[in-house]
C-alpha cells in the first residue's frame, strides 16, 4: 500500500461513482474530413431581339374561288399537273415532253386535281427523265412546286427537287433549313463548275409547311448573280455572289433517278426560262385573299429555335419566320391582334408588339 510503483505499463484509468459489474467500456468513433470545390454554371443570355414584324395587308376582304388555273406562257419550259390520276408517269404539258417516272407512291386528291403521295422512306420517289434539258442555255430560271408536307424528317435530308438536267437541288435538311445547290457554267467558254451552295431559313420554316399546301419557288439569275427562294410568294432568302463572267445552269449532266422523295404530296410543278415575279407565280400561290407575315429577328449569342404567330381570336396561326395564310380559310371575320413569339436555343422568349388586322366578311345577298 505504501509502495506506489510497479514494473509495467499503465494505459487507461477510470474511476466511477457507482458499483460496476460490466467492465467493457469501448466506444467507436467515425471521423472524416473532406472537401469539394463548388462548380457553378452561369449562363448570361442576352435573349433574342425582334427587329421588325410585317403583316400585309392589314385590311382584307374574304372571298371564294371557283377554281385554279396554271397558264402555260411563252416562258414555260415544263409544266406537270399530275392530273393523270393513274399510271407510273406524269407528263409535261408544255412543248418539251419531259416526264416524271413514279416509283411507289399513290395517286391522291391534291391541291388541284390529283397528285402523288410519297411516304418519305426513300422507297417511294419521283424521277425526272434523264437529259430532259440537254442543249438548253438557261441564264435565268424559275422552278415552282406545290407540296403538302406530312412530316419533317430529322434523321436524313429530303428532296423537294434534285436533277442533273437542269442541275440544281432544293432539300429540306434535318436541322438547318433548306439546302440549295446550283452548279454553273461560264457563258463565254462553257467552263464548269462554278457552284453556289448554301442553307436558307431554319428548321421552323420547314416544320411550318407541315399539314397544309404550300407553294415553293426558286429563282436563278446567272447574269445578276442571284438565287432567291420563296414560300407562298413571300421571300425567305436571297443569296448573291460576284463573278466577272455571266453564268448559266448546267443542263447536260446525267443521271438522277430520285428527284423528289419527301414525306407528303407532290402536285403542280412548273419550270420557266426567266426570273418570274411573285405576281407571275402559279395561280393560288399569291392571291388577293392571302395575308403575308414576315419578321426580322436576331440573337447575338445563340440562334432562334422557334417562331410562333398568334391571333388574339384564333390562337396560334402558324410557325416560321415567314408565313402566308388565306384570309377566308384561316380567319374568322373581325379584328385580330397579331403577335409573334420567338424562342432562342436557351428557352428564352420575347413577344412582339401587336399588329391589328381587319378581316371583312363575304357579303351575303338576302
Amino acid at each position: 500500500y505504501w509502495n506506489d510503483n510497479f514494473d509495467g505499463i499503465i494505459d487507461e484509468v477510470r474511476i466511477s461513482t457507482v458499483e460496476r459489474s460490466d467492465f467493457d467500456h469501448r466506444k467507436v468513433y467515425t471521423m472524416w474530413s473532406w472537401s469539394h470545390p463548388a462548380v457553378v454554371k452561369l449562363i448570361v443570355n442576352e435573349g433574342p431581339k425582334i427587329v421588325s414584324t410585317t403583316v400585309t395587308p392589314t385590311v382584307i376582304q374574304q372571298w371564294g374561288s371557283s377554281g385554279l388555273t396554271y397558264p402555260i406562257t411563252d416562258n414555260t419550259v415544263g409544266y406537270w399537273s399530275f392530273d393523270e390520276g393513274e399510271g407510273n408517269k406524269a407528263y409535261d404539258h408544255s412543248y418539251r415532253g419531259a416526264y416524271y417516272s413514279i416509283t411507289g407512291g399513290s395517286w391522291v386528291e391534291a391541291q388541284s386535281g390529283t397528285g402523288i403521295e410519297l411516304d418519305g422512306t426513300g422507297n417511294e420517289y419521283l424521277g425526272l427523265s434523264n437529259y430532259a434539258y440537254k442543249g438548253d442555255y438557261f441564264t435565268e430560271f424559275t422552278a415552282e412546286f406545290w407540296i403538302y408536307l406530312d412530316s419533317h424528317d430529322t434523321s436524313s435530308s429530303k428532296r423537294i427537287f434534285k436533277s442533273y438536267s437542269p442541275e440544281f437541288t432544293i432539300e429540306m435538311s434535318t436541322d438547318n433549313g433548306f439546302y440549295i445547290y446550283v452548279p454553273q457554267r461560264k457563258i463565254s467558254d462553257n467552263n464548269c463548275c462554278y457552284s453556289q451552295s448554301y442553307h436558307a431559313g431554319s428548321t421552323s420554316d420547314i416544320t411550318a409547311l407541315e399539314d397544309s399546301w404550300h407553294h415553293i419557288a426558286l429563282t436563278y439569275d446567272g447574269i445578276d448573280d442571284k438565287i432567291e427562294i420563296y414560300i407562298d410568294s413571300v421571300l425567305l432568302d436571297s443569296h448573291t455572289w460576284s463573278y466577272s463572267d455571266d453564268m448559266r445552269l448546267i443542263t447536260d449532266s446525267c443521271c438522277e433517278s430520285t428527284s423528289i422523295n419527301f414525306d407528303g404530296i407532290v402536285d403542280d410543278i412548273r419550270f420557266s426560262n426567266k426570273v418570274l415575279s411573285t405576281s407571275e407565280f402559279m395561280a393560288g400561290s399569291s392571291t388577293a385573299s392571302n395575308i403575308s407575315f414576315s419578321s426580322s429577328v436576331t440573337d447575338s449569342d445563340g440562334y432562334i429555335a422557334n417562331y410562333t404567330w398568334k391571333s388574339d381570336i384564333e390562337g396560334i396561326i402558324g410557325y416560321g419566320s415567314v408565313i402566308s395564310l388565306n384570309a377566308t380559310k384561316e380567319f374568322t371575320p373581325g379584328y385580330h391582334n397579331i403577335t409573334l413569339v420567338v424562342k432562342d436555343n436557351d428557352g428564352y422568349t420575347v413577344t412582339s408588339s401587336a399588329t391589328m388586322i381587319h378581316i371583312k366578311a363575304i357579303p351575303v345577298v338576302n
